[in-house]
Formats: C-alpha cells, sequence, structure tokens
C-alpha cells in the first residue's frame, strides 16, 4: 500500500468523474457509433518522482480528430473506407439517429461523408446532429474546473499531509495548518 494512499484515492475519484463526464459529453455530442472512444476511457494514477499524477487515457487512434484538435494540428481529412463508413452508418441508424429509405438513400449518405471526410474531419453534416458537436475535452476540462475538484484534492491533500506527519489535532493546538494548490 502507498503511503499516499488518501490523495491517490482522491485522484482516483476525481478521474471516475472526468471519464463519466467525457462520457456523457460524447453521448451528448453524438459521438458514439462504435462505442470504441466512450468505452475505452481509463485511469491511471502514478507517482512519478515526486509528484502524484492522474490522466484519463483513451487508446482510441482518432480521439483526437473526434475533439477537433489532432495532436499534431493536422485538421485535413480522414480516410475512411466505404465498409467502415457503411459499418457506421448502419450503427447510426440501428440507434434511431438517422434513417434511410433504401439501399440507395444509405449509399448517397456514405458517398457524402466520405467526400466530406476528405476535404476535412469537421463535416457541415456533423454540424446538424448536435448543437455541440466538437472539442469534448475543453468541454469537460471547463466543467471539472468549475466543480469543485481543486477543493476536494485540496481537501484531501491536508488530510494526507496531516496523517504523513503525524498531526493530532488538539485543543491546545496552534492554528491547523493548510495545503493551498495553485
Amino acid at each position: 500500500m502507498s503511503i499516499f494512499k488518501i490523495i491517490e484515492d482522491r485522484l482516483r475519484e476525481e478521474g471516475k468523474i472526468g471519464r463519466e463526464l467525457l462520457r456523457e459529453e460524447l453521448d451528448f455530442q453524438k459521438h458514439r457509433a462504435s462505442d470504441k472512444l466512450y468505452n475505452g476511457f481509463y485511469i491511471k494514477v502514478d507517482n512519478r518522482g515526486d509528484s502524484i499524477v492522474m490522466a484519463v487515457m483513451n487508446d482510441a487512434d482518432y480521439m483526437w480528430k473526434v475533439n477537433g484538435t489532432p495532436p499534431n494540428g493536422r485538421t485535413a481529412g480522414v480516410r475512411a473506407t466505404m465498409q467502415e463508413l457503411t459499418d457506421w452508418a448502419i450503427k447510426k441508424q440501428d440507434k434511431g439517429e438517422v434513417k434511410f429509405t433504401s439501399p440507395y438513400a444509405l449509399h448517397r449518405f456514405i458517398q457524402k461523408v466520405k467526400h466530406e471526410l476528405m476535404k476535412h474531419y469537421l463535416t457541415d453534416g456533423g454540424q446538424m446532429v448536435a448543437p455541440r458537436r466538437y472539442f469534448f475535452i475543453d468541454i469537460v476540462v471547463k466543467e471539472i474546473k468549475k466543480s469543485g475538484a481543486k477543493k476536494r484534492i485540496e481537501t484531501d491533500l491536508d488530510k494526507q499531509i496531516k496523517e504523513f506527519i503525524g498531526y493530532k489535532k488538539s485543543e491546545k493546538s496552534e492554528k491547523p495548518f493548510k495545503v493551498v494548490i495553485s
């Protein structure tokens, strides 16, 4: 067991909250065709030198494109096969997000999406699907900052330090100390 159990547990809890918020935002933005991205989030808490680091991670190779901000800055098109797009469109139809009146309508839809994706990932059609379509990570980071996460972490960090140094509050004790994260 780690000597920093209180803070590691708090970071894991905050990671779970972050993971759930990411999933909620992906659902709101209708990015759930295969659910690979939605179900792929995991939490990692590591002791790195003199730091304890928590990260919510995902191994889906297209996460940054879905977010609208590829890490390499490249916003050019995506190459998807007709079969990949057909599978994606049928999953969307199965979830009730789109409806095709005929195989021809399905084929026309796939051709249009394929053409848009070759130009750039952020498609015109995607804008009509959800009022907020991109930057799901940025939106969740803003929500987390407003949620009181910093205060919860500071409180548990304070508890961790007190436990670590054997601090016991007594009636005669001087001012209790407090940890502040900037």
